[in-house]
């Protein structure tokens, strides 16, 4: 365990048929640590059952969502290292002392899953966004999304601004601090079998992750995009305007190609201004209406 106690976050939804069984397990495992409960406006008995079990509960008036859950247990973490710790009883609470322990040598710790858990459909839709996600950092990435990983407070605040309120924030996250330069470090941890509830993917969860790609596009290497788009349009121009020289008849095809060319250069340096000024970010984060129990 380590020697100073840290903040354990729990975004919870509807989690009533596991969340007792969560809380109970770390708190028998690491008694001085904050375990922080943060429920999104859930329907059920999540928040009682929590607080019964040991946990501090912080209730949200209304749904924000995952990422948002977390955003809030952020800002009340009492510690300085903040955990994140998934609410379906699927992650192994000894596996947090290996990610702690990794800190010392890295900025960032995150989990990295057993290859191949999830389903079919779940697995090839992230395909093309591992793909995307790869090429913005420059390396591979062994897990894009897990949700458990520690890091210092002070380092999630720096990106609070930038973290969205879905499922993508522990995808936004990864992306933040990588290209900022800072130490990731991955650890295999172990996978329970899921008890309680189900995995759905749907159809709409294709649009959400072309959505996603698109962000993380725009927000952390715009340039990566625009540049090659631009290198591709003045290659294909070149042959063109070739042609219409030893024809001497600029044609309009020639005119249009070198027009796209220019602007998407342009608006791709537009695009990255606009992106580093979004991650310096506006310097205040608001708390959301909660309860604290």
């Amino acid at each position: 365990m380590s020697a100073n106690p840290v903040s354990i976050l729990i975004p919870a939804f509807n989690e009533e048929a596991a969340i007792d069984s969560v809380v109970r397990q770390l708190k028998a495992l690491r008694p001085n640590d904050e375990i922080l409960v943060i429920d999104d406006a859930s329907k059920d008995r999540t928040a009682e059952l929590a607080k019964a079990a040991g946990a501090e509960v912080v209730r949200h008036a209304y749904n924000l969502g995952y990422g948002g859950a977390l955003k809030t247990g952020i800002r009340h973490a009492r510690h300085e290292t903040v955990v994140f710790f998934d609410a379906d009883d699927q992650f192994h609470p000894e596996d947090i002392a290996l990610l702690v322990e990794a800190l010392k040598d890295c900025d960032m710790a995150v989990g990295e899953r057993p290859k191949g858990s999830g389903a079919l459909t779940r697995r090839s839709g992230k395909w093309f966004l591992y793909r995307v996600a790869n090429y913005l950092v420059g390396h591979e990435i062994p897990d894009l999304n897990c949700g458990l990983r520690a890091l210092p407070r002070d380092l999630a605040m720096q990106f609070l601004h930038l973290l969205p309120n879905g499922f993508s924030l522990t995808t936004t996250i990864t992306l933040a601090v990588m290209r900022s330069g800072y130490q990731v470090r991955y650890l295999p941890v172990g996978l329970k079998s899921r008890t309680t509830g189900k995995s759905r993917v749907s159809f709409h969860d294709f649009f959400r992750t072309m959505l996603l790609i698109v962000r993380m596009i725009a927000l952390f290497a715009p340039l990566k995009i625009f540049i090659p788009s631009s290198l591709a349009l003045v290659a294909l121009a070149i042959p063109f305007t070739a042609y219409d020289i030893w024809h001497r008849n600029i044609g309009d095809t020639t005119v249009l190609l070198w027009l796209a060319a220019m602007v998407v250069f342009f608006f791709g340096l537009l695009a990255d201004t606009v992106a580093l000024v979004s991650r310096q970010g506006p310097g205040k984060n608001p708390l959301p209406p909660v309860e604290r129990g």
